[in-house]
């Protein structure tokens, strides 16, 4: 699977790498410099975040602290680098990394203690299901990446079958 893995990257990449153009590549995948949210977010862990930082704003204005909003919005529908907090700490790509290993632990865990082939798709599920929550800049739908291999599986059990049918009406 390794093998597989590393031939379908080399395949991919091998050519931007060829032409000198890899670093492009990786700023267009890895949109660090748009935030942390844009104005159409997902709807993952760090909606509650955001509004947890909103609510603390407004009750330390009315409390009679003076809390300096943040000047890009994470709902205004300007697309831009809204990473700032008003109360809050600020929120950094290598925090959603670690944010998203942490939760994709047990997975890799159980996976790598007891390999079940039959096992890989619900695994993969698990891990974009992570990415999704707690990654950096997902638009909403990344969640296809979750849904789609869930499909696969959903005529297996009713559980399976209960489980996408409930993902798949989330996410749409």
């Amino acid at each position: 699977m390794g093998s597989a893995v590393v031939a379908v990257f080399a395949a991919a990449f091998g050519p931007f790498l060829y032409h000198g153009q890899i670093q492009q590549v990786f700023h267009r995948m890895c949109p660090f410099g748009r935030g942390l949210c844009h104005a159409y977010w997902a709807p993952n862990f760090w909606v509650f975040y955001i509004i947890l930082d909103k609510v603390l704003a407004f009750l330390l204005v009315k409390i009679g602290f003076n809390v300096q909003a943040p000047t890009a919005s994470f709902t205004g529908g300007l697309v831009g680098d809204s990473s700032a907090f008003a109360v809050l700490p600020r929120v950094t790509p290598m925090i959603t990394f670690g944010i998203v290993l942490l939760a994709i632990a047990p997975c890799l865990i159980k996976a790598w203690r007891n390999p079940r082939p039959r096992m890989i798709t619900r695994w993969i599920a698990y891990a974009y299901t992570c990415g999704f929550m707690f990654g950096w800049h997902i638009h909403e739908k990344a969640s296809l990446h979750f849904v789609i291999p869930l499909a696969i599986i959903a005529l297996k059990s009713v559980e399976d079958a209960k489980h996408y049918f409930f993902l798949s009406i989330v996410s749409c």
